[in-house]
This record gives C-alpha cells, structure tokens and sequence, in this order.
C-alpha cells in the first residue's frame, strides 16, 4: 500500500515540508461503485510545490466562456485502458476564465484532465510511490512509468 500524502476529503493544501523534494506521486479516486482507481501518476523535484498546483487545479471551477467552450480535440490515448476527454484549444482564446488564464495557456491537457477527474471520480488521494524519493530523474521516469503501466493509471500520458 502506498502511502497518502493528501486526501482531498480531509484538507485542501499539502503542508508537510517533508514533501519538498523529487519522488514519485500517484491520484487515485473512487468510481460511482466506489471502486479505487489509479487516475494519474508523475514524477517530480518537488513533490509539495507540484500537488499544490494540482490541488488548486481541482479547486477552480471553468466559468463564463470556458465553461461552454466546445473548441476542443480529443486527447491521445496511450493504451486501450486510457480515459477519453476532450482537451481545450486554450492557446489561441482571448476569453480565457481566471482557471485557464493561469493554469491552460501553455498546457490545456492538464486543465480538462484535472476537469474530467472531478466529474467521474471522488475521494480523491496523492499517494507516495514507495522507494521514490530523492531518486535521480531517470530513476523516477522509469518508476513512474512503471507504476502508471502496473496500475493502469487511466490519465497518464493521454
């Protein structure tokens, strides 16, 4: 079992500056059968400052013109198990909301990948990846990937 770094049921921020180095994270949810699901892994230099961008992510809301938008493409699915959602063409809209101003202009993937999540799953959890910390960077790509092909990790590379 890995270790919970965050539940987003319980808090709405990762404090512990223990989590202030590289290693290897994992989202997992619960379905509507509340089955848990391994959603989206990543290897990081610094495991607090890139949740608590993800978990803010998770916190915004699209609104106004975003929230309609249907200028879209569907992401690429790496493998058969890959979640389908369609991804927003942020870069070249003037009428951006507050969440895809800061967050999409250079990666919409991430925007509707975190969107998509909140739609279809809950209890969501950042899990450590035993044996990932403090690894060199290549270590960690070859644990991520890993980890994301074992556990069928349905955002991973999509």
């Amino acid at each position: 079992m890995n270790t919970v770094i965050i539940s987003l049921d319980a808090e709405r921020s990762l404090t512990d500056d223990f989590y202030r180095r590289p290693g290897v994270w994992a989202l997992w949810g619960a379905d509507s059968k509340d089955c848990y699901r391994c959603l989206e892994v990543g290897q990081t230099a610094n495991i607090l400052e890139e949740i608590n961008e993800d978990i803010e992510i998770l916190n915004m809301k699209d609104t106004g013109h975003c929230a309609k938008c249907k200028n879209t493409y569907r992401a690429s699915q790496r493998f058969s198990y890959s979640a389908v959602f369609c991804v927003h063409k942020c870069k070249y809209c003037k009428s951006r909301c507050e969440l895809r101003e800061k967050f999409a202009k250079n990666n919409p993937r991430r925007v509707d990948k975190y969107m998509s999540i909140l739609k279809k799953y809950r209890h969501l959890e950042f899990r450590l990846i035993p044996n990932s910390l403090d690894k060199p960077y290549k270590e960690r790509l070859a644990i991520e990937k890993a980890y994301a092909i074992e556990h069928q990790a349905l955002y991973w590379y999509s």
